[in-house]
């Protein structure tokens, strides 16, 4: 289930559990408006509440072209434990 900022996606696994993967919710808003501690911490947060397992961290749409570099490279080193 792919899930947008609409979305909360903390409920969403206190709903499903373990009966589907979930994908997302990195706001596209944070990743051009918030700074790279912030996102960092999101994203580690997405990852430590809802996953490793079941879980896909993405942007909540696509990543917008106004995007900052360093958030986007923060939303990575968040996934790989960087």
């Amino acid at each position: 289930m792919a899930l947008d900022g609409e979305t909360d996606i903390f409920k969403a696994k206190e709903v499903l559990g373990d009966h589907m993967c979930i994908m997302g919710d990195v706001p596209a808003s944070m990743l051009f408006l918030d700074t790279a501690e912030n996102v960092y911490a999101y994203c580690a947060r997405l990852i430590r509440e809802l996953g490793p397992e079941g879980f896909i961290l993405q942007s909540g749409c696509d990543i917008p072209a106004n995007a900052k570099l360093e958030n986007v490279k923060a939303m990575v080193a968040a996934a790989t434990g960087s």
